[in-house]
């Protein structure tokens, strides 16, 4: 029998269901069901079944080993073993060792190239044997697991190759490995590509063979241009094949961070040659390499999507200076030509008004009467004017500068690894990037915009005036939310704070307590801003609020607090709203997505002056110890720096005069609290109406 044959056997042996979901767990049924799920993707590589009979084999006797048999049940009912026995006798005969020994064989005439003649010695079969079994499990677990990239189309389907790389090849990037492969002799290559010594560093195959180039890669892909040192620590790393590749033989680690994952990886050099790893390190390798080999032999690579490296890209590659290394490009490269003629296909229109792309994070359709998101308005209030720079997209930043305006301080940071991606992924990041411009080109608009208002007492000058202007909509309001609750068609929300005004309803942002006593308003409403028709009497935390219909001391308090900008037009009409509110939320604006994991549109993450989040991000608002906060943290220098770069940076930052516009922003809630004494709420009741229900007692 052949590999497919006895492959086909234990198929039937094990009754193997791909689509199986339950299992008996007091039985072998879900062990053999996970070997032959092995198999079958195994078999993916070595259509031969060579690879995946030897995985069942040694499988089956490590199964075998677990099981426990009372040896009076296989004595009294041997029939029931029949099957067992079988299977075990299939997998030990010589059809077996035949395939054993042609597998180690040509292992052996791999090891051949790669390991000195003096140091082979004598073969031992048995040991062979061992070692290759164990390497065929660590294949088969982690070779499956490894990324298919296309990097040259060549004119010609790939064929089998028999030169074999003996070493592993070093390259600092992605980009010259590409350029060296390309015009190196067809064969299979081991690289380790390393990027700065940075935890970004990966193994992968390469496959050079008529005109194509394609890559078999443990890299672990980023959703966007540095997303691996944006992540708040290195858990990615643990997708790496760390036993299929010679981790433990060739690297030193170093600034773990505080999961305990390293930032740092030096290579040994000088145990790059495979006959220095030893067996056990080399032997899967090689297995890999002939499964590679036969997997993608006669295949076409026609419908294969070719991946792209930003560092490629004609506007990153950078002229030969004092500081940094040219990249060689050879003459006709075609690695280099392809990379070179991506051009992103962005307009300004595009950016504005265009259709967003389906992988971006967003959110679902706009329903009711909110027919544009606050991103959509903030671009209808303040896109006039925008214009892309094309020449900033997929650019790659080695540094960050703080704003000319507050004097030109170089901020420390890490230069991305190279980002890998399709002709789509190229485009959506050019699209993310160029929403960031227009995030920017809002958040400068809007803060002249607001600073034209008056700033933040500009904003509390107007609510106090439409308020004051809208006193008998919002006394009326009051009356209406106490009558709701008394029916019970409202619910009356004890802790204001967690309110969510709902659409077209301004009952669901009021709330009121009945029968506060004395200095009580203050502890139940912390975030008030002003109670404007209520005077006051009293000393701090005793505060005594006065009714603005009996002026006698007020008792029941009502809490109006808008949610955002569209509670407030149910306030004091829309037609009153400026410019500068429209879009507020009292939350914040947090964005569409988690821009550590996700591609995300930099404009949902724009707000309103007013806004926590906004204050946060939007360093035209910051005050002078904010500004001082952020340059004396341990970010802006990548690590923590020492105290002389700290002060050198302070005093260098202080030095140049701050703008006006720096200083402390008060946040504006726009909430509203107003009192009333038991006598003066039933007089409101009777003149709006209270339905013939009794008032407070």
């Amino acid at each position: 029998m052949n590999a497919i044959d006895i492959l086909a056997r234990w198929a039937e042996y094990s009754d193997y269901d791909p689509e199986q979901k339950s299992f008996n767990l007091l039985s072998t049924n879900y062990e053999m069901n996970r070997i032959s799920k092995s198999v079958a993707a195994i078999n993916e590589f070595d259509p031969t079944g060579t690879m995946g009979v030897l995985y069942v084999k040694q499988a089956f006797e490590n199964l075998c080993k677990d099981v426990r048999v009372r040896m009076s049940e296989l004595l009294e009912h041997p029939e029931e073993f029949r099957e067992d026995m079988e299977m075990w006798s299939l997998l030990h005969s010589n059809d077996i060792v035949a395939v054993e020994t042609e597998l180690l064989d040509s292992i052996d005439a791999l090891v051949s190239q790669a390991v000195p003649t003096k140091q082979l010695g004598e073969r031992d079969p048995a040991q062979e044997r061992k070692t290759l079994y164990t390497s065929i499990v660590t294949v088969v677990k982690e070779m499956t697991g490894l990324r298919c990239e296309l990097f040259l189309r060549g004119p010609k389907p790939i064929q089998s190759v028999s030169k074999f790389s003996t070493s592993i090849m070093v390259y600092p990037s992605l980009a010259a490995c590409l350029l060296a492969l390309e015009v190196a002799e067809d064969g299979l290559y081991l690289c380790y590509i390393n990027c700065s010594g940075s935890s970004d560093s990966y193994f992968s195959f390469f496959l050079r063979s008529n005109g194509n180039l394609l890559a078999l890669s443990e890299r672990v892909p980023e959703t966007y241009p540095g997303q691996h040192q944006n992540t708040r620590n290195g858990r990615w790393q643990e997708s790496l094949k760390t036993n299929l590749f010679p981790y433990q033989q060739i690297l030193s680690y170093s600034d773990y961070d505080y999961k305990g994952y390293p930032r740092k990886q030096d290579i040994d050099e000088d145990k790059l040659a495979f006959f220095s790893l030893g067996a056990s390190a080399y032997m899967p390798i090689l297995l890999a390499m002939v499964l590679f080999n036969r997997k993608y032999d006669g295949v076409s690579t026609e419908n294969m999507e070719l991946q792209l490296v930003d560092s490629l890209f004609k506007r990153n590659i950078v002229a030969k200076t004092e500081q940094t290394k040219e990249l060689i490009i050879p003459t006709g490269s075609l690695v280099a030509s392809q990379n070179a003629s991506y051009v992103p296909s962005l307009t300004a229109e595009d950016v504005l008004h265009g259709p967003k792309p389906k992988r971006l994070a967003r959110y679902g359709e706009p329903t009711g009467k909110d027919e544009l998101y606050d991103e959509d308005l903030f671009v209808q209030l303040y896109g006039d004017g925008f214009e892309l720079n094309t020449e900033a997209l997929l650019k790659t930043e080695t540094t960050k500068l703080i704003p000319s305006n507050i004097g030109a301080i170089e901020v420390k940071t890490k230069t991305p690894c190279e980002f890998i991606g399709t002709k789509g992924d190229m485009d959506l990041i050019a699209y993310q990037q160029g929403r960031a411009q227009l995030a920017d080109h809002i958040r400068q608009k809007m803060f002249e915009e607001f600073m034209s208002f008056g700033g933040a007492e500009g904003v509390e000058k107007w609510w106090e005036t439409a308020v004051k202007g809208n006193k008998d909509d919002i006394l009326r309001l009051c009356v209406d939310k106490y009558n709701a609750v008394q029916n019970g068609t409202e619910e009356n929300v004890s802790s204001p704070g967690f309110l969510c005004g709902r659409p077209d309803d301004a009952l669901s942002f009021v709330s009121f307590i009945d029968g506060c006593k004395r200095g009580e308003p203050a502890a139940h409403y912390p975030e008030r801003t002003k109670a404007f028709f209520n005077a006051e009497d009293g000393t701090a935390y005793r505060e005594k609020y006065l009714c603005p219909i009996t002026g006698n001391a007020a008792s029941i308090f009502f809490a109006i607090r808008p949610q955002n900008w569209h509670d407030l037009a149910l306030l004091v009409g829309e037609e009153n709203i400026p410019k500068i509110l429209k879009g507020w939320r009292r939350r914040g604006h947090n964005g569409v997505g988690n821009p550590l994991l996700s591609v995300t549109d930099p404009v949902t993450f724009v707000g309103t002056p007013f806004e926590e989040t906004e204050l946060a991000q939007n360093r035209s608002y910051w005050s002078c110890d904010k500004w001082s906060d952020y340059l004396m943290s341990s970010r802006m220098f990548g690590e923590k720096g020492n105290g002389e770069d700290r002060d050198a940076l302070k005093q260098q930052f202080f030095s140049s005069s701050l703008p006006s516009c720096m200083k402390p922003l008060r946040k504006v809630t726009f909430s509203l609290m107003i009192g009333f004494s038991k006598r003066g709420f039933n007089t409101l009741l009777k003149k709006y109406g209270n339905d013939e229900r009794n008032g407070p007692a």
